[in-house]
């Protein structure tokens, strides 16, 4: 039954509790009043969940994270990605709440996509706000889902009134109830006055003209300050405002009790009496911020351009610094709003999120000045409009910034070259023309460190030369400067990649992880995770899935920005592919898939990794049929084409048809293999495997510290080639093929060459399919530490508590556990774990129970190979005493019979139990297995419980495969 304040709500309140002990966010749409607010709080009261709340004000959206400063508290530092991690470790296993979302600040809603999935997530919604459709975007697009909450029915419309209103004659009840439309605030409103009125914003207009015309002014500053005032700051009305049930006391402080009160008091507002109200609001205030957006109100620019500056100044967070300069630039002419401008855009494009929308904005506004500032702003917009993906815009603002008359060493411009150069390397994959820009730079004497080190890497790449080391030391310079901060990171990915390409993965990834390193500060904290994923992508060419793996899930476990996820997920794939986890492989593309960015980053890398891993998972056909989407996307290295179209040969092979002509030689040292494996394929298809057995051997030496992978698939298929050619060397290099394939997980090339073997007459054994031969050697520290404590018993709100995570990332974190371990819960996932790790030595004596006679022969033989001896205390005490004396002629324990080690009494039916569900089934399907109900079932779990001397499912499975029980025969 629903709380006496939600009358008429019991359905409502139990399909929002269902959605909120999910992992998916959640939003209740519904009109102004209709009771958005009370049904999240019963509902998540009625869940046993507790509560974050946080409320968007509209009159406070330009103050960063405000619903999330409401809900958690204050102390953010860093960019979105580190205060969505903040927020998960204050919300944990919690809910969080935020109210009236179509009011939240953008930088609220950016952390709240990274949340989505990770923590509860619940929030309200105002029908017919301006703000409502961006705000239900947010929640769709994350995969949430929106309750719409209807007006009450008649039935409970006449129950909420007659609880205002006893008296109230039944037919006076039928007609406010008809003029009320089942909203409950309405409702309440129109029985306090017993009269009926033409809407919700009439009737509550009608309860402030009930107040003095004191209370209506205080009332109006209330509403206008946005949040609560001190009685004291309200005057001598402040007690007019409690008795009159507009306003609610906290704290000794008074808040509007509810939007649509303030909504009306300012609607009755002339524009005259608003400014005055703000004027005062900026004389009550002491908060700059707050100080500088009612002086802006009241029409007093200078003062708030003043105000806002010193709230800059002051600002411990970057975010929050933009967003108080936005206002100095509003409120600011000329020059000095200008270069306001270009500094907030500036944080806004390194921040991510909606930060790059914002700053293209800002700087779109930027019509006239010096051309030194035009040339900053066109190269700042050109950022902007990168990151946002419109790249015909970023084209055009590089395009402006090089016509514009400037000083040869102009700082602007060299950005301005740095940025286009790694555009149209990034993007175009025109090396010449970034060559071209840079050598015009240099001469002009614009040699700056971002100069330098694009120079430097592009050098590398283009021309072949080893000045790797000059860009390192550009590098060196670039991060010691706070401006180039940014760029540093851009231009690193950059040089992870020009690396990689020329001089191989050792000195790729060395230099990445050295970036990474220098970078990890709060405030580039999204921007460093995408390097990490760039280092992942460097490690699958180094052949270490493993580590793929567990770095994906590492980087997965935190909230990380959407190119940063994309670009790990998709090469974990690749490696769980080649693992033999085809279909695990798919399903995380099949995760990322709604929310890639439409380009080569984005879908075009998706379409990749979904080829290659159709391909490993032995569906060549499913990765022809994704090739023509994969080439309408524009590739800016052609390496990575040609990659595609290597593997494409292959599957073409594989289906029985004609691969196609040998791929071109190629200029780059990381794609230079691709050429003779493809005349390998070639002229394995024309039958000719001594010529194919060459190809590959080329290939192979080719491939060596680039790409592991394919020089291992090389090798397999030299020695696969010499078999064929019936060479006598074949064997042994098939063996060598295995074992490199083995030692590295790459199971389905390990399938491949065990297969040749058999064909060569040679007598091997199956490997374990989809497994690194070590299963728990991908867990990450956090998956053992989510599975000890299910080990433990406790369920995913304790875990959440315990590893400060949100609930959906702790089901996270156990759902990939249970998967690298080839379980099929949590339960069984815990129990592997926990006996793999401990493995032989911990029950190196086997345990023997003696119960009757035969027990009692088979326990003596035992003890003299060691095994441990215990008597149940049930057993016969003549067999007791006679087992007593035995132990005691060999040598062993000779205490009393009472003393003798005794282990739980654990019988067979019991053990048949807990050995279904330690192999993954549910209770109810092992019961339905063992062929009893589950009333039964529930009574052997509940005596297997006591006998281990445990509380939990979880820990009984545990204690079960710890002492190595088996159920009998």
């Amino acid at each position: 039954m629903a709380p006496g304040n939600l009358l008429g709500r019991d359905a409502e309140l139990e399909a929002l509790g269902a959605l909120l002990v999910g992992a998916r966010p959640v939003a209740v749409l519904g009109e102004a009043g209709v009771g958005k607010t009370t049904l999240v709080r019963g509902a998540a009261e009625m869940a046993g969940l507790g509560i974050r709340e946080g409320g968007a004000l509209a009159t406070l959206a330009w103050t960063p994270f405000l619903a999330l400063r409401r809900a958690v508290g204050d102390g953010f530092r860093g960019d979105l990605t580190a205060v969505a991690t903040e927020v998960e470790l204050r919300v944990g296993p919690d809910l969080l709440f935020i109210d009236d979302l179509q009011w939240a600040d953008d930088d609220t809603r950016d952390v709240l996509t990274l949340l989505a999935g990770r923590v509860g997530l619940v929030a309200t919604i105002r029908a017919g706000d301006p703000g409502g459709p961006a705000a239900l975007e947010l929640i769709r697009s994350s995969g949430g889902q929106v309750l719409e909450l209807a007006g009450l029915s008649a039935g409970a419309s006449a129950a909420i009134v007659r609880r205002a209103s006893p008296a109230m004659d039944p037919s006076m009840i039928d007609r406010l109830v008809a003029q009320a439309g089942g909203n409950p605030l309405l409702l309440e409103e129109l029985a306090t006055r017993g009269e009926p009125t033409t809407n919700l914003r009439r009737a509550l207009g009608n309860r402030l003209d009930n107040l003095s015309a004191a209370g209506r002014r205080s009332f109006a500053l209330l509403a206008l300050a946005g949040r609560p005032l001190r009685a004291d700051e309200l005057g001598r009305a402040a007690h007019e405002l409690r008795r009159s049930g507009i306003a609610i006391e906290t704290d000794g402080q008074l808040a509007v009790r509810h939007p649509l009160f303030a909504e009306a008091a300012v609607a009755a507002l002339s524009e005259t009496e608003r400014r005055r109200l703000h004027l005062r609001l900026a004389s009550l205030l002491t908060a700059p911020g707050e100080r500088a957006r009612h002086l802006a109100e009241a029409g007093r620019t200078s003062e708030a351009a003043e105000a806002a500056q010193m709230a800059a100044d002051a600002a411990g967070r970057p975010l929050e610094r933009a967003s108080h300069l936005e206002l100095v630039a509003l409120m600011t002419e000329g020059s000095a709003g200008d270069a306001a401008r270009i500094e907030a855009a500036r944080i806004f494009v390194v921040a991510g999120g909606s930060g790059p929308a914002r700053a293209v904005r800002l700087l779109e506004a930027i019509e006239d000045g010096a051309d030194e500032l035009l040339v900053e702003r066109d190269a700042l917009l050109a950022r902007a409009h990168w990151e946002t993906g419109d790249l015909a815009a970023c084209r055009a603002a590089y395009a402006r910034g090089r016509r514009r008359p400037i000083a040869p060493t102009s700082l602007a411009r060299a950005r301005l070259d740095a940025d286009e150069a790694s555009f149209v390397v990034n993007v175009d994959g025109d090396y010449p023309t970034a060559r071209r820009i840079l050598d015009e730079a240099m001469a002009a004497g614009r040699t700056t460190p971002m100069v330098l080190g694009v120079h430097a890497a592009i050098r590398a790449f283009h021309d072949g030369e080893d000045v790797l080391d000059e860009a390192l030391l550009a590098y060196e310079a670039a991060f010691n400067d706070r401006l180039d901060r940014f760029s540093a990171f851009r231009n690193a990915k950059l040089v992870t990649w020009v690396s990689a390409e020329h001089h191989g993965y050792k000195a790729s990834l060395a230099f990445v992880e050295s970036a990474i390193r220098r970078l990890d500060t709060p405030d580039l904290a999204g921007r460093v995770d995408e390097l990490r994923a760039e280092a992942i992508q460097v490690l699958l060419s180094a052949g270490r899935l493993d580590d793929v793996v567990r770095r994906t899930d590492e980087l997965l476990e935190r909230a990380v920005s959407r190119r940063g996820r994309q670009l790990a997920t998709t090469m974990r794939s690749i490696a769980l592919a080649c693992q033999g986890a085809a279909d695990e492989a798919i399903a995380g593309l099949d995760a990322i898939e709604p929310s890639v960015t439409e380009d080569w980053e984005g879908r075009g890398q998706l379409l990749a990794a979904r080829i290659e891993t159709e391909i490993l998972g032995g569906r060549p056909a499913a990765a022809l049929a994704l090739y023509e989407r994969f080439r309408a996307i524009p590739c800016p290295d052609a390496s990575n084409a040609v990659m595609m179209d290597l593997v494409i040969q292959w599957a073409r092979l594989d289906l029985g048809q004609d691969p196609g002509p040998p791929l071109p030689i190629q200029p780059w040292p990381v794609a230079a293999g691709a050429h003779p494996e493809s005349e390998g394929l070639g002229a394995w298809f024309a039958e000719d495997p001594a010529m194919a057995a060459g190809h590959f051997a080329d290939a192979v030496a080719l491939w060596a510290g680039f790409n592991r992978p394919r020089e291992l698939v090389c090798h397999w298929a030299h020695a696969e080639s010499l078999r064929r050619s019936g060479s006598p060397d074949a064997e042994r290099l098939l063996r060598d093929a295995l074992g490199l394939a083995e030692s590295i997980g790459f199971a389905t090339l390990a399938a491949r060459a065990r297969r040749s073997l058999r064909q060569a007459g040679v007598h091997v054994t199956a490997g374990r399919p989809g497994l690194a031969p070590d299963r728990s050697a991908r867990m990450t520290s956090r998956e053992r530490e989510a599975l000890g404590l299910v080990g433990r018993g406790l369920a995913t709100p304790d875990i959440a508590r315990r590893m400060g995570l949100g609930r959906g990332t702790v089901d996270q974190i156990l759902g990939a556990a249970a998967r690298k371990l080839g379980a099929v819960s949590r339960v069984q996932a815990a129990a592997i774990l926990d006996r793999d790790e401990e493995g032989p030595a911990k029950d190196a004596r086997p345990r023997i129970i003696v119960r009757d006679e035969d027990d009692a022969h088979a326990a003596v033989l035992a003890a003299l190979e060691g095994a441990e001896v215990a008597v149940d205390p049930a057993a016969d005490p003549a067999l007791a005493d006679r087992v007593h004396d035995d132990l005691r002629r060999l040598g062993r324990d000779g205490a009393t019979p009472r003393e003798v080690p005794v282990g739980p009494t654990l019988g067979p039916d019991e053990q048949h139990l807990l050995a279904r569900i330690a192999e993954g089934m549910s209770l109810g399907e092992a019961a339905e297995s063992l062929h009893v109900s589950r009333r039964t079932a529930d009574r052997r779990l509940d005596a297997a419980r006591c006998a281990l001397g445990v509380a939990t499912t979880a820990e009984a499975i545990v204690a079960f495969q710890r002492r190595g029980w088996r159920p009998p025969d």
